[in-house]
């Protein structure tokens, strides 16, 4: 195979979900040599629907709390509501360096860019994180509604079985150590984040180079997403204690990625507000 086929897919195959195993392909992508060209062709086979792509990005979500619920379970100790976030974060490692490693291949020979990965890498990390947020949303109203003893009654619903055993509100007031674990694990968490936001940020740039100039509704679409993001990143503050300030809005949290589509939708969008389009990405 030529990198030329792995640029250039005028008659681009597909493959059914089930197929297509992203977990797989983007840990390829974790390798310390440069990316040959069946793994970028390969990546590229990514698809173009949001809606498939987003079912992709929950079998990783889920393999991911299966991976950390395994492991805790084996060791036996209840953990706080913050510590099994982070854990989650830290799952998502093999994501972020397959981006970034994505965004940072280049042609053999060449100073050249590898063509034709911005919208996928944007895609994929934006949906992780959305997912992120709203695990983090379901587990938290579960989590602080709970009992010492509902949590462990054998009538709790099923859905609780993909989590591994978490302190109580209760159980977490009457334990002495959980502040400063709990500061230890926000600080980590945020570390993530920070590192997460980076390589965003690098993959809205790239996907705005490649689609998005003089592309008017592409660009009102991201400032619609950029608009639900900020107000996530409000919720995972509140629930979370990530990237909280004096007034926990979480508004550093993201930052240089919400601040690159920001850009991009005052540079080409419209003069409609955020909240009010549709963000459906429909360019490549």
């Amino acid at each position: 195979m030529t990198w030329s086929d792995a640029t250039v897919s005028p008659g681009r195959r597909t493959l059914s979900l089930d197929e297509y195993d992203l977990t797989s392909v983007l840990r390829r992508c974790n390798s310390n040599t440069a990316l040959d060209a069946q793994v970028i062709k390969d990546v590229k086979l990514f698809p173009r629907s949001e809606r498939d792509g987003l079912a992709l990005i929950q079998k990783i979500l889920f393999r991911v709390k299966s991976s950390v619920k395994t492991r805790l379970d084996k060791a036996k100790e209840k953990i706080l509501e913050t510590e099994l976030y982070l854990e989650w974060l830290q799952e998502f490692e093999f994501v972020v360096t397959a981006i970034e490693n994505l965004l940072g291949s280049k042609v053999p020979g060449t100073r050249k860019r590898v063509t034709g990965l911005g919208r996928l890498s944007f895609t994929i990390l934006y949906q992780l994180m959305d997912e992120f947020i709203s695990e983090v949303d379901s587990h938290h109203d579960r989590w602080s509604h709970r009992s010492p003893d509902s949590a462990t009654s054998s009538s709790r619903p099923k859905s609780s079985s993909q989590y591994p055993a978490t302190m109580t509100i209760i159980e977490e007031s009457q334990d002495s150590s959980t502040d400063a674990r709990m500061e230890v694990a926000v600080q980590q968490a945020e570390e993530c984040l920070s590192r997460f936001d980076l390589v965003m940020a690098d993959a809205v740039r790239r996907y705005k180079i490649e689609c998005g100039r003089n592309n008017i509704k592409l660009a009102d679409a991201i400032g619609s997403k950029e608009y639900s993001l900020s107000r996530a990143c409000c919720l995972l503050c509140e629930q979370t204690g990530f990237g909280g300030d004096e007034d926990d809005m979480g508004d550093s949290l993201l930052q240089e990625t919400r601040r690159a589509m920001q850009e991009w939708k005052t540079e080409f969008g419209s003069d409609a507000p955020e909240d009010a389009g549709d963000d459906e990405l429909t360019s490549d």
